[in-house]
């Protein structure tokens, strides 16, 4: 870690989380903080790291590094098991229910909070270019999938 986190000071244009040899996101549990948390209803502003710096990236029109760090995020990790294990499509009242059920967080928030976390990071997701995971509207339920083979 210490390693890292040094390497990490001297690349201040890194995004991310703890590398997969460090922190393995398959036995990392999942917290609120792991998704992004909206400043406000209105505008796409966050106030936790690193979804402050995606949404920069995004602003910028830099789509490889935020996709990059999208990809790397515990969440977009959760997700794609979740996709994988579901047969790679889910809607958003299914994916709300197995968020609210493998949140680590004590106290556990309320449904609505994390409704409106899943939509934070749906809308990161849509907004990104050429990520393997397409949300769509059919009729009035977001449906999230998978759309070409991810490692």
């Amino acid at each position: 870690m210490e390693y890292y986190i040094k390497k990490k000071l001297k690349n201040e244009s890194d995004i991310g989380w703890w590398p997969e040899d460090i922190v393995s996101v398959g036995t990392r549990l999942l917290y609120c903080n792991d998704l992004p948390i909206p400043k406000s209803s209105i505008v796409d502003e966050y106030v936790n790291e690193p979804w402050m710096k995606i949404q920069e990236k995004i602003d910028c029109r830099d789509f490889s590094a935020a996709r990059e760090a999208i990809i790397c995020s515990y969440a977009y990790q959760w997700l794609k098991r979740k996709l994988l294990e579901s047969g790679n499509e889910l809607y958003f009242g299914t994916i709300t229910s197995l968020l609210h059920y493998d949140l680590a967080d004590d106290p556990l928030p309320y449904r609505s909070d994390i409704k409106s976390l899943l939509l934070s990071f749906l809308s990161i997701i849509e907004e990104v270019e050429n990520l393997p995971i397409e949300v769509a509207r059919p009729r009035h339920s977001q449906r999230v999938r998978l759309v070409q083979k991810i490692s």
